[in-house]
C-alpha cells in the first residue's frame, strides 16, 4: 500500500480531516518499492507494473539526481515526507482507459502517476517527477486565503493559479538548469517551447482571468496554457528580480523569503498577493504585474 496518510498503532490509515484525505491518493497492488533522502525529507516510490524491467529502484535511480537538485534548489525541508505513487498500464489497457498521453495529479504529501507501461518514458517521467515535488512548497506552504480551507462542495478559483502551476514549472526547469543536470541552451530552449506552445491557447485572457475561471467549460481547455505561458511569466519575473537587484535576488529568493513570512497555517490575503510581493521587492514590479 502506498499513500501518504498516517497508519496507527491498530493499523488504520488516519487523517485530521476530509481536506487531508481527500488530499491522499492511496495506491494498492502488487508495488515495488524504493526510499530516498532529499535534504530531511524522505521520498518514497510506490510502483505498479506488469513489466518488472519498470520498477521503483529503476524510477528511483533515474530520477533521483533531479530530486538532489530540486533540494538544493528548496535549500530546505517544508515537509517530512513525500511519496510517487506510479502506476505503469500495459498498452491495451492505456488504449482501453481512452488517455490522450500521460499525467499526474499533485498533493501536498504525494503525486499520483499514470504512464505508459510500454515504449519510451524515462525523460518524460523525470520532469514530472521534478514539477509535481514543488507543490510541497506551493500551494501547500504558500496559498491564498480563499482556497485554505478548501470548498469541495462549492469550489472558489484563486486567482493565483499561475503561482501555483506556472512557477512550479518553472522551478523544475531551473532548478535542474542551476543544478547542472541540463545547459542553460536546453533551458532556453524548454522557454522557446513554451512560447510556441502558449500561441496554441486564447491570447485574449490573462493569467489571472484564466485562473479565476479554470472551472467554467469555455475556459477548462486552456487550463494546459499555464503549464508554457504560466512557466515563461515566471521565468521573466526571474530575471526583471534578477536586473534589479544586480544579480542578488531572483524570484526563487522571493519565493522562499514568502514561504517563510506566510508556511502552511497562514494562507495570504487573495486581493493582496501582488500588493505584497510588490512590497517585499521592487516597485518596478508593479509595472510588471500590470503588464
Amino acid at each position: 500500500i502506498g499513500t501518504s496518510l498516517l497508519l496507527d498503532d491498530e493499523g488504520y490509515y488516519t487523517a485530521e480531516n476530509y481536506d487531508y484525505f481527500a488530499d491522499s491518493p492511496i495506491l494498492m497492488g502488487e508495488l515495488t518499492t524504493a526510499q530516498t533522502t532529499v535534504n530531511d525529507i524522505t521520498v518514497g516510490v510506490y510502483v505498479y507494473s506488469l513489466d518488472s524491467t519498470r520498477n521503483a529502484d529503476v524510477v528511483l535511480q533515474a530520477a533521483d539526481s533531479i530530486l538532489q537538485a530540486l533540494g538544493k534548489y528548496i535549500s530546505y525541508s517544508p515537509v517530512t515526507n513525500y511519496n510517487y505513487l506510479i502506476c505503469f498500464l500495459d498498452e491495451k489497457t492505456f488504449q482501453e482507459t481512452g488517455f490522450p498521453g500521460a499525467g499526474a495529479l499533485e498533493h501536498s504529501y504525494s503525486s499520483l502517476f499514470f504512464y505508459p507501461g510500454f515504449g519510451k518514458y524515462l525523460s518524460r517521467l523525470k520532469d514530472g517527477l521534478a514539477q509535481e515535488f514543488l507543490p510541497s512548497l506551493t500551494p501547500l506552504n504558500l496559498h491564498s486565503n480563499i482556497i485554505d480551507p478548501y470548498n469541495f462542495e462549492t469550489p472558489t478559483a484563486s486567482e493565483h493559479l499561475w503561482l501555483y502551476e506556472g512557477v512550479t514549472e518553472w522551478g523544475s526547469d531551473i532548478s535542474q538548469m542551476r543544478s547542472e543536470l541540463i545547459t542553460t541552451e536546453r533551458y532556453l530552449n524548454k522557454l522557446s517551447d513554451k512560447i510556441t506552445s502558449s500561441k496554441h491557447y486564447r491570447q485574449d485572457i490573462s493569467l489571472t482571468d484564466l485562473s479565476r475561471d479554470v472551472y467554467s467549460d469555455a475556459i477548462t481547455m486552456q487550463f494546459i496554457n499555464f503549464y508554457e505561458k504560466g512557466a515563461v511569466t515566471a521565468a521573466m519575473l526571474d530575471i526583471r528580480l534578477l536586473e534589479l537587484s544586480n544579480g542578488t535576488r531572483g524570484l526563487r529568493e522571493v519565493f522562499l523569503e514568502l514561504v517563510d513570512q506566510y508556511g502552511k497555517n497562514k494562507p495570504f490575503p487573495e486581493d493582496e498577493f501582488f500588493e505584497i510581493f510588490v512590497e517585499n521587492t521592487y516597485p518596478e514590479i508593479q509595472d510588471f504585474f500590470d503588464d
